[in-house]
């Protein structure tokens, strides 16, 4: 049962992952990592509170399993518990305290939570351990580019989009730190980037079209806008109100069509 569980998890089929781990529970309920790798399948499938709970199983019958910690921040994450989160990543980092992706994961955590010095510590410590770190170059650009010091973080996504394979969010929030110091070409640039990589990416659609917007071309805006809608509905009200876009919405009547003006 468990390991078929693992291979129904991999197939995406996380209710007969779930029912698989379930029947291990049930023969040994003793079974921590059953009950850690059900959370994961819960998680996988949306639950994250059924995921919790699961993990607190595993965690109060092997309190070393410092994995369980880990996933478990992964789920308050989820649910916007940010401080939580960080104590969790906080005890998964007591057992293993020079892991680079769990410190930007808890970097992360700390940005989320406003607390942007905290993500600073992480993400240079994370960058001690590993200097190699994309995801530690990309947490820390964030870093700068939330604190207003574009430039800064423009280095610091060239530096992540150079080590990671799939850095469709890199030039995303590269773009978007271009964008927010008047540099629209380049912004432009970065956004059809991330969209070669990830066609359905809607932060790269929208504000690409915010930044057509901003330069009064047309070029691909309506089409950008539209796709973004189709992928965040909730987009289209804050469409109605970004100023970014107003003169995409003062002179296309297609802009206002969508966007119900």
């Amino acid at each position: 049962y468990y390991n078929r569980g693992f291979a129904y998890r991999a197939r995406a089929d996380y209710e007969r992952a779930i029912a698989d781990f379930t029947r291990v529970v049930a023969l040994d309920p003793e079974a921590a990592d059953a009950y850690h790798a059900r959370g994961i399948s819960h998680f996988l499938d949306g639950a994250s509170a059924q995921a919790i709970s699961d993990y607190e199983e595993a965690l109060e019958r092997d309190p070393e399993l410092w994995v369980a910690y880990r996933d478990r921040a992964l789920a308050y994450e989820d649910q916007g518990d940010y401080q939580k989160a960080i104590e969790d990543y906080g005890r998964a980092l007591e057992h293993t305290a020079e892991d680079a992706l769990l410190l930007t994961s808890r970097g992360h955590a700390h940005l989320s939570a406003g607390s942007v010095a905290e993500a600073f510590a992480d993400f240079d410590r994370a960058l001690d351990v590993d200097p190699d770190s994309g995801l530690a170059y990309h947490g820390r650009g964030l870093a700068h580019r939330d604190s207003g010091a574009f430039d800064l973080a423009i280095e610091d996504f060239t530096r992540a989009a150079g080590r990671l394979a799939d850095a469709a969010d890199v030039y995303a929030d590269r773009g978007y730190a271009y964008a927010s110091s008047g540099r629209l070409e380049q912004a432009v640039e970065d956004y059809n980037r991330a969209l070669q990589l990830n066609s359905d990416h809607v932060a790269a659609h929208f504000n690409r079209a915010c930044a057509l917007s901003l330069q009064r071309k047309t070029g691909s805006l309506v089409t950008d806008l539209t796709r973004a809608i189709e992928l965040d509905p909730s987009l289209a009200e804050h469409g109605r109100h970004d100023p970014e876009l107003e003169w995409a919405r003062r002179e296309l009547p297609d802009v206002q069509k969508l966007l119900g003006l």
